[in-house]
C-alpha cells in the first residue's frame, strides 16, 4: 500500500485525526500510523469511543506520564482506558487535550461499526473531539450489491435515508447517498472519503461512481494492494 498519509493529505499536516464511518477504520488507522513512525514522527492511537486492547501491552498508555515514557521509548502511544471485553475507552478531556502537545500526530477513532462496511451514524454519532484538523469518512465497498440488513450497522438510519426495506441490494449510489447525509451534509469539520476493501476490477470500477457522487470531496480508493488517488 502506497503512504496513505501523502495520498490523503498531500501537504497538509493535520495534528489530530478522527476516522468515523464503517468498514476499515482500524485498519485506515494501523496505515497511518506506519506512516507517520516512518517518517519519524511521534504518534498516539486512541478512541473517544472504544476500541480493542494493543496486541503488544508495552504500547498501552493511560495517563500523561505513562504515555510521554511510551513515546520517548517508542515514538508510539496507544492511548486509554481498559474496558470489558478486552476493550479500551478514551480518555478524559483534560488528558486528551494535553496529551496532544506531546505528539506529533493523534489518530482517534471515534465511531463503531460492528465491523460491518457500511454505517450512517445514530443522534450523538460520531463522537469527535473539538481539536479534530481532518476527519476521515470511511465505507467499506464490499457491502455493495449485498442486502441493507446484512451489511448495515444502524439499519432503521439508512433505511429512512434510503426510503428502502432489509432486502434492498446497497448500490454505488446508495453509499454516497448514505455518507453524504450520514456524515458530510452538515458536518462542521473539514473531511476526507476513504471508499475501503476494493480488491477486485469490479469493486474499483463501482468505488469511482460512489467518488463520481461526492465531486466535493477528496477521495481515495484503498485496497490490500494499492491506495489510488481520484481528485
Amino acid at each position: 500500500m502506497e503512504n496513505l498519509n501523502k495520498s490523503l493529505f498531500e501537504d497538509k499536516n493535520p495534528k489530530v485525526i478522527s476516522v468515523v464511518g464503517a468498514g476499515g477504520k482500524t485498519s485506515c488507522i494501523r496505515q497511518l500510523a506506519d506512516d507517520y513512525l516512518k517518517l519519524g514522527k511521534r504518534v498516539i492511537v486512541t478512541t473517544t469511543t472504544r476500541i480493542y486492547e494493543p496486541k503488544e501491552p508495552k504500547y498501552f498508555a493511560s495517563d500523561l506520564d505513562s504515555i510521554h515514557r511510551n513515546l520517548d521509548e517508542f515514538n508510539f502511544a496507544v492511548v486509554g482506558i481498559p474496558a470489558e471485553e478486552k476493550k479500551i475507552k478514551g480518555v478524559c478531556d483534560e488528558v486528551f487535550g494535553k496529551m496532544i502537545s506531546l505528539a506529533d500526530v493523534v489518530l482517534n477513532e471515534a465511531d463503531g461499526s460492528r465491523h460491518l462496511p457500511l454505517k450512517a451514524p445514530a443522534y450523538g454519532e460520531p463522537v469527535l473531539p473539538e481539536q479534530t484538523d481532518i476527519t476521515i469518512v470511511v465505507a467499506g465497498m464490499s457491502c455493495l450489491n449485498k442486502p441493507l440488513s446484512e451489511v448495515v450497522f444502524r439499519t432503521e438510519r439508512v433505511k429512512e435515508i434510503l426510503n428502502a426495506d432489509d432486502n434492498h441490494l446497497i448500490t454505488p449510489a446508495n453509499v454516497a447517498r448514505v455518507l453524504w447525509e450520514g456524515y458530510l451534509k452538515n458536518r462542521a469539520y473539514p473531511a476526507v472519503v476513504l471508499l475501503n476493501q476494493i480488491d477486485t476490477e469490479e469493486l474499483e470500477e463501482e468505488a469511482e461512481k460512489v467518488a463520481f457522487l461526492l465531486p466535493s470531496f477528496r477521495c481515495v480508493m484503498a485496497s490490500l494492494k494499492d491506495v489510488m488517488l481520484l481528485f
